[in-house]
C-alpha cells in the first residue's frame, strides 16, 4: 500500500468480499467516492469510525455486513461498500495496526443475506 503525504490508511469492506487496506487521500469527498454515496460516520469504540453511504439502503445497495451490539445481538445492516477509519476527536485518521487487526477479524467473512421480492432482508 503506497502512501502519499496526506493519505490515511483505511479498511475497505465491500459486499461479498474480504476487507482490504487502502491509502485514501485525506481530502473532502474522497471517502464518499470510495463508498459510492453520501458519507455518514458511525462512531464505534475508542478511536474508530465506520464511513458508510447513508442512503445505501434507499438506493438499493447490496446488504453488506451486520453490526452487533455489546451483547452480541444483531443491529443495523450496512448496505454498500463502507470504510473503517481511525478517529481523533471529529477528524478521520489512519486506522492503527491494532484496530485494523480487530476489525479485519470482525468483518473478514462476508455476510450472506436472503432478500425477498419486496427488498426485505431475511
Amino acid at each position: 500500500m503506497s502512501r502519499g503525504r496526506d493519505d490515511i490508511n483505511v479498511m475497505i469492506v465491500e459486499a461479498d468480499k474480504h476487507p482490504y487496506m487502502a491509502a485514501i487521500p485525506k481530502e473532502e469527498g474522497c471517502l464518499g467516492n470510495v463508498i459510492g454515496g453520501k458519507a455518514g460516520v458511525l462512531r464505534m469504540n475508542e478511536g474508530v469510525g465506520i464511513v458508510y453511504d447513508v442512503e445505501g439502503y434507499e438506493r438499493g445497495r447490496e446488504p453488506n455486513r451486520i453490526l452487533y451490539d455489546k451483547e452480541g445481538e444483531p443491529g443495523d445492516i450496512l448496505c454498500g461498500t463502507f470504510a473503517v477509519v481511525g478517529m481523533r476527536e471529529d477528524n478521520m485518521t489512519s486506522l492503527t495496526v491494532e484496530k485494523a487487526g480487530q476489525y479485519f477479524s470482525e468483518f473478514y467473512e462476508p455476510t450472506f443475506f436472503g432478500i425477498d421480492q419486496d427488498r426485505e432482508v431475511t
